[in-house]
């Protein structure tokens, strides 16, 4: 319950964070707590599992026989049919005004102590970000504790609540303004996520089907306010809705909805191979090799989310339309390819040169 997780803003300042202030965990403390109760069975049961394992080994070491399954369950006062999925996805989207009013009282409380006007838009991500930090910390662990599933399921649930963005997603995955990124004992790597390109690619695909949603509801009915829809019926007129029109409306929609995010996503790959450090051990680091390969997966993965959504089976678009309005929107390969080789450019060694130059003829053939 959210009694179990009361408390006041962390002492000792504003808990880390990169130069901007605003995405600083200690600015949105109330936040946090709400989302950490939010996801407290999670944990809960993730530290029963590993007591009771710790236990099981403790017994077999001892030459004992250890418990068994209903030993164990019955020890640790557990339902053997609890499934937390459900369990989570259901809590995610009841305790949604709980969490946003958190995340309402955090961003005013800040707007009111900064110096100077504040981004409200930027404001906002800041938030979000905030509460899928805690979000993958509760529902994803660390280490061999990680569960990829459940906080997949977890990430899907609040962004069809509208809790959090795609743009959000894809930024706290690259890691940017993380506490440890910069510094921090880390030696300046930034803490990109290794599963990063399907957590983007999964809010890609999210996005993409709510901007399809919202064009068709647009062109299908009329709002009476109060979340009343009537439906209009366009059939009397003779033909109905013309087809292509009706599919060119989605396209707009959906190119405008996820090409911020999809513009981002590689700019950002881009900039953390290009400050990496690492050249003088003759092998290419982790992260960059992630960084790379995970960028060509996510284009790869984009324009399959566009075939299979936005496109579908109805014939009114092609790939070459879609391909188009990446142009117009600026995110086509060329100009893509170029950022890519924008970054090479400034690049601190020869390896991830290379590497950056590898994406950017990529994503030129696969655009």
């Amino acid at each position: 319950s959210y009694g179990s997780t009361a408390g006041a803003p962390p002492a000792g300042g504003d808990g880390g964070g990169d130069g901007d202030p605003m995405f600083r965990p200690g600015v949105w403390w109330r936040t946090a707590l709400a989302v950490r109760s939010l996801f407290h069975p999670v944990v809960r049961k993730r530290e029963r599992m590993r007591r009771q394992t710790e236990e099981a080994l403790e017994a077999s070491a001892a030459g004992g026989e250890g418990m068994d399954e209903g030993d164990n369950a019955a020890a640790a006062g557990t339902d053997e049919t609890e499934d937390l999925m459900p369990d989570v996805t259901d809590a995610i989207n009841r305790f949604k005004p709980v969490v946003l009013a958190a995340l309402a009282r955090d961003a005013d409380a800040y707007d009111s102590a900064a110096p100077g006007r504040v981004d409200d838009d930027r404001l906002l991500l800041a938030g979000e970000v905030s509460i899928l930090s805690v979000a993958g910390t509760s529902l994803g662990g660390a280490g061999a504790d990680d569960d990829g599933v459940l906080l997949a399921a977890g990430l899907e649930r609040l962004m069809d609540c509208g809790v959090v963005s795609g743009l959000a997603v894809a930024t706290w995955a690259l890691g940017e303004h993380s506490p440890t990124e910069g510094g921090g004992g880390g030696g300046g790597t930034p803490p990109v996520r290794p599963d990063w390109w399907r957590l983007c690619s999964s809010a890609v695909r999210n996005v993409l089907t709510g901007a399809c949603e919202q064009a068709d509801a647009a062109r299908g009915g009329s709002d009476l306010g109060g979340g009343i829809g009537m439906i209009v019926d366009s059939s009397a007129g003779g033909g109905g809705d013309d087809p292509s029109e009706a599919a060119a409306a989605r396209l707009e929609e959906s190119l405008g909805a996820a090409a911020p995010m999809i513009r981002y996503a590689v700019e950002r790959s881009c900039q953390i191979i290009s400050s990496s450090t690492g050249d003088g051990g003759g092998k290419i680091p982790h992260v960059d090799a992630d960084v790379a390969e995970g960028t060509k997966r996510l284009v790869s993965a984009v324009l399959y989310h566009f075939r299979s959504v936005v496109i579908g089976e109805g014939g009114a678009l092609t790939m070459q339309n879609v391909l188009t309005g990446f142009a117009a929107e600026g995110m086509d390969g060329e100009k893509l390819a170029s950022a890519c080789r924008a970054a090479a450019g400034a690049c601190r060694g020869r390896r991830g040169s290379r590497l950056l130059e590898g994406v950017a003829s990529s994503i030129e053939r696969l655009m």
